[in-house]
């Protein structure tokens, strides 16, 4: 199986049942991957929320900012990355009432970041079927500067199989320095050989309990290991 067979068998396995526009799918569905850490907040959604709450405020603009990139991409990716994962968390920092209510945890820029590459990893697993979706503009050379969604398993087997250290001593979800996850990503760009982006890196490395079936992934990838 060639490189190119191999990515393309990796992104039809990531894909999962859509019966939504594709944009609504993929902030939806990457919301999923990290809701979780928000520790108590959909237990306070239900039980105290009135009127409009964070994380609707918070897809809306995802969702916007999102379909306007596949329109028209910014000039500066890290640029437009930064401003609008600062915009997802302030959100939630400036709703008081969220951010004062005992349990919950902050939504910090490792949250941002994970809804936000988590986002693009899903569209980037339609990217073969985007045409009969009715969004050609959904397509393999818009992810080339994006993000790779940082979470355990990326840092784990990024330090194991690539060499690579985390920047920071906390877990990934409150890491809250914009300055050191930039570096992080810097730091796994470096190690991308020709014709792949960080999406295909997190293909890779995005492997529970296997590291034979990682090294196999970032060989494929033509990254040479020790």
């Amino acid at each position: 199986m060639t490189k190119e067979e191999e990515l393309k068998k990796q992104r039809i396995e990531f894909l999962m049942l859509m019966d939504t526009d594709p944009y609504q799918w993929a902030v939806d569905r990457a919301y999923l991957t990290f809701c979780r850490v928000l520790d108590g907040y959909t237990k306070w959604e239900k039980g105290n929320c009135k009127g409009e709450t964070p994380k609707q405020e918070a897809r809306e603009k995802l969702l916007e900012e999102i379909e306007d990139y596949f329109k028209k991409p910014p000039q500066d990716f890290d640029e437009w990355h930064e401003d609008l994962a600062s915009s997802l968390r302030e959100k939630y920092k400036d709703f008081s009432v969220f951010t004062e209510y005992k349990g919950l945890s902050a939504f910090t820029y490792g949250c941002a970041q994970k809804w936000i590459n988590m986002t693009f990893k899903c569209l980037y697993a339609i990217t073969d079927f985007s045409d009969l979706l009715g969004h050609s503009e959904i397509k393999a050379s818009a992810f080339r500067d994006c993000h790779i969604p940082i979470d355990k398993y990326v840092i784990e087997n990024a330090e194991k199989h690539l060499k690579v250290k985390c920047l920071w001593n906390t877990k990934w979800s409150k890491l809250d320095s914009y300055d050191q996850y930039l570096g992080y990503e810097a730091l796994l760009r470096e190690k991308l050989p020709e014709g792949t982006n960080l999406l295909d890196l997190d293909l890779a490395l995005w492997v529970k309990d296997s590291p034979g079936k990682v090294r196999e992934r970032l060989e494929k990838l033509g990254i040479k290991l020790s």
